[in-house]
């Protein structure tokens, strides 16, 4: 009886071993199901956004339209005037503002244009130029004019400036002159751009002649 009582101490009790059930292990399977599938969509949101579409007019003033904005610029489709010479006009718009100067920055491609000059339109009585620089490596244009001393702000519908270009040998294909966010057209009774809207131009070389 000691022996059997000594055997009884020696042996560990096991504790009774648990099986999973099948109901256990479809949870378990709907747990790693649902995890997968959420890793799916989170990759998805991630690497399949849709991308924005392309401006196709340039706001001014923080993007909003302000009260007293009204003034629309806008690049003519350029037409070749010679063999070797096309112009475009930039156009403008005041609606109820009296300008008194404007500064276009516009850019073009270099690859396509060259010798690329700008002048003042008819708009402007005799006006004032106070900037023209051509930058032919990068493809910018700043062109700056106004009224004279002593005349009123100008209103209405004309041409304010015309580019001159010529295109680039073999040059074929989809190119565009386009306004910079930083153009500026001042009012005489406001401090503030004045510019509602700007369109730029886009055009296939080559041109027909005009």
């Amino acid at each position: 009886m000691e022996k059997e009582k000594k055997q009884m101490e020696k042996e560990p009790e096991q504790e009774p071993k648990i099986e999973p059930t099948q109901s256990t292990r479809k949870t378990m399977y709907l747990i790693i199901f649902l995890a997968v599938i959420s890793i799916l969509l989170i990759w998805v949101a991630i690497y399949n956004k849709t991308p924005n579409p392309p401006a196709t007019k340039v706001l001014t003033n923080n993007q909003q339209i302000l009260s007293y904005a009204h003034t629309v610029l806008r690049v003519n489709p350029p037409v070749a005037v010679s063999a070797f010479t096309n112009e475009s006009s930039v156009l403008i718009d005041t609606g109820s503002n009296k300008i008194s100067g404007v500064e276009l920055q516009m850019s073009y491609d270099p690859k396509f244009l060259q010798n690329v000059d700008v002048k003042a339109g008819t708009f402007l009585l005799k006006p004032l130029v106070l900037t023209k620089k051509i930058d032919s490596q990068k493809g910018t244009i700043t062109f700056t004019l106004g009224i004279t001393p002593g005349q009123k702000g100008v209103s209405g519908k004309g041409t304010i400036a015309v580019i001159n270009f010529s295109t680039k040998p073999n040059a074929l294909g989809k190119t565009a002159i386009n306004f910079l966010p930083q153009t500026v057209v001042t009012d005489q009774s406001i401090a503030e751009s004045v510019v509602k809207e700007m369109f730029g131009n886009a055009f296939t070389l080559p041109l027909t002649t005009k």
